[in-house]
């Protein structure tokens, strides 16, 4: 009897409605004017208190409804008054409701003018336009005369039916649906698709079902689904049957659903929807507008929401458990190819969450590079999805009307939603280290370059410091076929002055590193020097000796060693090591021979010879003096010359 009342006393009120009576405006009576909503009754991030805004807001899930008479009047399948998450047994879909003695008949293109009890109350029939107030995320009631800026007020539109005549009962679903009119919602200049919370819900008597009712599953779910249905942004009501129209309709299935208990999230945090919804599906879509169209958006919407909460398996929601990815280098970078089995890689983009690694995405493939080493695990930016659509429980804006014979009402709150978003985590493979000295013996250390090779075909150059040192980090250990890399360090561009040094190979381990010495030796030279005449050979002139004179080695102008010629007219130096400006100079000449005013170059190293030791020739030659040789006798031979008579022969 109770029910019986108030139905017949909001029938009174849509009456009043119909022509254009004082609109409702009593909201959120039970709010303090002191108090905020309690941080446990808000999302985990509490939304903007700002107006939505209408080019991003968006509107996506489905109006919850309770049984309803047929178009014919006959009353509707007993209820229970009593709100309750687990199924209502309804009439069978293929027979007649129990008061109803006759047929229904088939619906009219155009239903009723008269008010009847609709599906979510009495008198929401096609033309009805409601007040509403946002009671969810809930204001402070000093912010009431505001209300527009923070868009916490708004018109109800009830368009067509979308099944004049009723569904029945889906078998999953458990619940009858009547008649049911699409509904849109406008606050401000923006008109969204509208959703009842709940199918069989009713508020009234002081005992108002509110969007807290619902457990925390239940929210989370349907945010989702709000957040992925159907959409309707537009600056003016929508509410004819079409296509989208059904979309709308699997949208709010989808959320009565979901207080039955067959849409939630699992324990593995992905949504899940149970198959007999697949049978619930395709009943309504005998009397939806497009069936085929309708079975269509509902597999979509299955698949995407089946897909939401999924991130590529080789990354995760939490930066803290993202496994790290490997990169193994591969002979000119460190590199890794790594396949997402969820197959949602198309909804990240990765390119840019990790400077200095480049990223790139071929199907389910994801494979990143980079030529630096990574030696602590590297985790990226926060990586969203690239819907930009953000689910959950906070996605959600609750609207209510002042008659409490009128249940709840959702529209999609993009602002309070939370995007997927996921994070990995790389580093290059087992990297050591190498350190390298240079030395020298005439002391020149700085600018020395180095070129390392690797067995996996790697090369690098490296230059000395001012000390002679190259440290050398971050220098891959493994290959890629998992062998250890054989690293070569060779000498490059070395003067001639210097014996090229050895090459040297070593092998790394994590975490030592490995020392290299390299020394550079000077070359060293000598010079047999000859003497020889100018005129003769080695064959002295007169009593002349070629043997005895001195020679010496000079750096520079200053005398390092005298030599003297022996008995083979020929001596040999010492070994010097390679320098500038060495010279030979005779200092005396052997007895009977000038002084060789010749100053030779010494310090000649053959071209190509990398030999430590050099031997080189060299040939002095000497002049004979003039006047006479040291040591010769003259013997002065005379004969008489013939007279003349009369002449005589004086000698002297």
């Amino acid at each position: 009897m109770q029910k019986i009342m108030k139905r017949t006393l909001a029938l009174l009120l849509a009456v009043v409605l119909c022509f254009g009576s004082v609109p409702l405006s009593a909201f959120a009576t039970e709010i303090d004017p002191n108090e905020t909503v309690s941080s446990e009754a808000l999302p985990s991030e509490a939304p903007s208190e700002s107006t939505p805004d209408p080019d991003t807001t968006e509107s996506s899930s489905a109006p919850d409804v309770s049984p309803a008479p047929s178009p014919d009047g006959s009353p509707a399948p007993d209820e229970s008054p009593e709100s309750t998450t687990e199924p209502v047994e309804s009439p069978n879909p293929t027979t007649e409701p129990a008061e109803s003695p006759e047929p229904s008949p088939e619906p009219t293109a155009e239903p009723s003018a008269e008010p009847t009890t609709g599906p979510d109350g009495p008198g929401l029939t096609p033309g009805t336009e409601l007040d509403v107030n946002r009671v969810w995320p809930a204001v402070r009631r000093a912010m009431a005369r505001a209300a527009g800026k923070y868009g916490t007020d708004g018109t109800l539109y009830v368009g067509d039916y979308c099944f004049p005549g009723g569904v029945g009962t889906p078998p999953t679903l458990g619940e009858y649906i009547g008649p049911t009119p699409i509904e849109t919602m406008r606050f401000g200049s923006n008109n969204v698709a509208a959703y009842c919370i709940e199918h069989e819900k009713e508020s009234g008597s002081g005992m108002g079902y509110t969007w807290m009712d619902l457990s925390t599953n239940n929210q989370e779910t349907l945010g989702t689904i709000l957040a992925l249905g159907f959409q309707w942004n537009a600056a003016s009501p929508w509410g004819v049957p079409s296509d989208n129209s059904d979309k709308w309709v699997v949208t709010q299935v989808l959320i009565w659903e979901t207080i039955a208990g067959n849409a939630f999230v699992q324990a593995n945090g992905l949504i899940g929807i149970k198959s007999g919804v697949d049978a619930d599906m395709e009943m309504i879509s005998s009397h939806a507008y497009n069936p085929t169209k309708f079975m269509q958006y509902y597999r979509d919407l299955k698949k995407r929401l089946n897909d939401y909460f999924k991130v590529p398996s080789f990354a995760n929601k939490e930066a803290s458990k993202a496994e790290t990815i490997t990169l193994r280098w591969d002979g000119s970078k460190y590199s890794a190819t790594v396949t997402d089995s969820n197959g949602v890689l198309d909804n990240y983009k990765f390119e840019s969450c990790l400077p200095g690694v480049t990223v790139t995405t071929s199907g389910n493939k994801l494979t990143l590079s980079t030529t630096n080493a990574i030696m602590s695990p590297k985790t990226s930016s926060s990586v969203k999805s690239a819907d930009g659509l953000a689910g959950g429980k906070g996605a959600v804006a609750v609207w209510r009307t002042a008659d409490r014979n009128f249940q709840d009402f959702a529209t999609y709150y993009k602002e309070g939603g939370d995007p997927v978003s996921c994070y990995i985590k790389v580093k290059t493979d087992a990297v050591g280290s190498a350190g390298l000295v240079k030395t020298s013996e005439d002391g020149k250390v700085s600018g020395i370059q180095f070129q390392i090779t690797g067995s996996d075909g790697s090369s690098t150059t490296k230059t000395t410091d001012a000390s002679g040192n190259i440290d050398i980090d971050g220098l891959p250990i493994y290959g890629a076929d998992g062998s250890k890399i054989t690293y070569t360090a060779t000498e490059i561009n070395v003067p001639n002055k210097y014996v090229k040094p050895q090459s040297q190979t070593f092998q790394l381990t994590e975490g030592q590193t490995a020392s290299i010495h390299f020394e550079n030796k000077l070359k060293r030279w000598r010079v047999t020097v000859t003497k020889t005449d100018s005129k003769t050979g080695s064959t002295p002139q007169g009593n002349g000796s070629l043997k005895g004179a001195t020679f010496g080695v000079y750096q520079g102008g200053t005398l390092v060693k005298e030599y003297t010629v022996g008995d083979d007219l020929s001596f040999t130096t010492d070994y010097f090591p390679y320098g500038e400006d060495w010279t030979l100079k005779e200092i005396s000449a052997g007895e009977g021979y000038k002084v060789s005013t010749v100053v030779t170059d010494l310090c000649e190293i053959p071209s190509g010879s990398n030999e430590e030791f050099n031997d080189n020739t060299a040939t002095v030659t000497n002049e004979i003096k003039r006047g006479g040789m040291p040591g010769t006798c003259w013997t002065l031979y005379t004969q008489p010359l013939p007279l003349r008579a009369g002449q005589s022969q004086v000698l002297r």
